[in-house]
Order: structure tokens, then C-alpha cells, then sequence
């Protein structure tokens, strides 16, 4: 498990900047590594230059929702996260399973310590994001 201590502003799901009191809000350690996974399943190629440090899940829009689909997108985001390089390899655990007939679970588990500075805080531990992914749409969805 790798030590966090990176910091950004703090961002909702859909990339819009959140504010505190009139200023920009900085995230925590831990939601700012949040904001940078959640960005990189959720985005597809056409959004980035560099198409290969995103998780592109849209790509798979039509497709059926069998395990050989399953395992093929877990392995393209990690693809992803190692292009990414902002996690440890083994920090990051992606599994798709089948929910319903047409739609699948998306899971990113984020282990490491988080190291909050400033107010001498350590958080060890995990955090999980949690999508279903329906493949007639591929309009990923975050669920908590």
C-alpha cells in the first residue's frame, strides 16, 4: 500500500468545481485520489489526448454483458491506471460483475494510507466506487 498526501480542489461527479464559504474547496486526501479514479473509469478516448490513460468504457456500448466482457474491461482500466500513474499497481482492485441482464457492476477498490499533513491525520485503509454500467446504453452510473 502506497502513502497519498496529494491534494486537489474538490470536484462532484460530473467534474463541476465545488466552493466553501465564496473559495474554491480543496478535497481530501483520500477524495482527491477519488476524483482522480472516478475520472478515469467514467471517461471514454474522445475525451483526453491521451486516450489510453482513461478507462473507456463507453467503447463497449452494444456488446453483451458476458464475463469475457467483464474480464476485458476490468483488465482495460487497469491498462488505464498504469498508464495513469497515479496509484500504486496493487492499490486499486476493478471487478464487473452482471446485475441484471443488460447491465453490469462496475467496482474500483482504492487501498493506501492517506496522509492528511496539516492537521496530522492518517487514514489507512480503503475506500470503494461503486457504477452500473448498462451495456445498451453505456451511460455509466455512479451508485453508492
Amino acid at each position: 500500500m502506497a502513502v497519498y498526501i496529494a491534494r486537489d480542489v474538490e470536484t462532484d461527479d460530473g467534474g463541476e468545481i465545488q466552493f466553501q464559504n465564496g473559495d474554491l474547496k480543496i478535497a481530501s486526501v483520500k477524495r482527491s485520489h477519488l476524483q482522480v479514479l472516478h475520472w478515469l473509469i467514467a471517461s471514454n478516448r474522445g475525451d483526453t489526448i491521451h486516450g489510453d490513460a482513461v478507462g473507456d468504457i463507453g467503447a463497449w456500448f452494444g456488446r453483451l454483458n458476458i464475463a469475457r466482457n467483464h474480464r476485458a474491461i476490468e483488465e482495460q482500466i487497469r491498462r488505464a491506471l498504469l498508464v495513469q500513474g497515479a496509484f500504486s499497481p496493487g492499490d486499486v482492485r476493478v471487478l464487473v460483475v452482471p446485475v441484471s441482464e443488460n447491465d453490469a457492476a462496475v467496482t474500483a477498490r482504492l487501498f493506501g494510507t492517506f496522509v492528511e499533513a496539516e492537521a496530522g491525520l492518517e487514514d489507512e485503509g480503503y475506500a470503494v466506487l461503486g457504477y452500473v454500467f448498462p451495456f445498451g446504453t453505456a451511460q455509466l452510473r455512479r451508485v453508492e
